[in-house]
């Protein structure tokens, strides 16, 4: 007699492919949901009335997204810079609305479409966890150690220019940049753009990180959390000019003898 025992290892070979069979059937489900997903977003940003560029259609996706990419060992050279912080927004703000890569929290609906009134851009986490700590932070060592021994004069400037200073930045960060409505009408002068689907002015651009066509598109700043153009452009030269004009008064107030104001 044999000492292998073939009945038992047949069995257990046959075992094992049972198993198998129900991951096998488990991962072909996952491709077909993200393969019917994949043709929901694609037909969503066809019609959709902004010149955005393609992605997932709302926040919630950004988590699938994610687990998918984080278990590929394949380089993704197409992946956005602003992934991380698209996996902030999923997790923080999932019913948002979304425009591009834009986080709409606030629309005039009786618009049509509806006209995004609050908005900010992908990087608002830089903008909330960077940009404005340090400018409280600055402004709060001022208020404690310096504001109580100031002459009221003083006070009134400073105050003057850290809100204006706040609402600057404000006016950038939430405001609607620009985003252009899709156009399929061939004009005069205007350019065709593939990732939008849409002809734009020769001023308007498409902007990766935003994922969507900004009239008067100038650069995005990570600093405000936005693209900034022709809607928020103003706003940003406030800003811009306010950044040092503060930070200089403040330093100059925090490294005076207190007697001296």
């Amino acid at each position: 007699m044999s000492s292998s025992y073939q009945p038992g290892e047949k069995r257990q070979s046959q075992q094992g492919g049972a198993s198998s069979e129900p991951l096998r059937d488990a991962d072909n489900n996952d491709e077909e949901i993200q393969d019917e997903q994949a043709r929901i977003n694609v037909q969503k940003w066809k019609q959709s009335p902004y010149a955005v560029g393609y992605g997932d259609a709302d926040w919630n996706q950004e988590v699938n997204c994610c687990k998918y990419c984080c278990t590929s060992t394949a380089n993704n050279s197409d992946q956005p810079h602003n992934f991380a912080c698209n996996q902030i927004t999923s997790c923080f703000c999932p019913c948002a609305g979304r425009i591009g890569n834009m986080v709409v929290l606030y629309e005039n609906s009786s618009t049509e479409p509806p006209e995004p009134v609050v908005m900010v851009g992908p990087y608002w986490p830089f903008m909330c966890c960077v940009t404005y700590p340090i400018i409280i932070g600055v402004l709060t060592l001022t208020a404690i150690f310096r504001i109580p021994y100031m002459h009221w004069g003083l006070v009134a400037v400073w105050i003057a220019l850290s809100v204006a200073l706040l609402l600057s930045l404000a006016c950038v960060a939430c405001r609607n940049p620009g985003i252009l409505k899709r156009t399929e009408e061939e004009r005069d002068d205007w350019i065709w753009n593939d990732q939008a689907l849409s002809f734009r002015p020769s001023e308007a651009k498409y902007d990766r990180d935003c994922n969507c066509v900004i009239e008067g598109f100038d650069h995005t700043c990570p600093w405000t959390g936005t693209g900034i153009g022709k809607g928020n452009i103003r706003a940003f030269y406030c800003f811009i000019c306010l950044v040092p004009l503060c930070l200089i008064f403040n330093v100059v107030l925090l490294t005076l003898p207190i007697f001296s104001l």
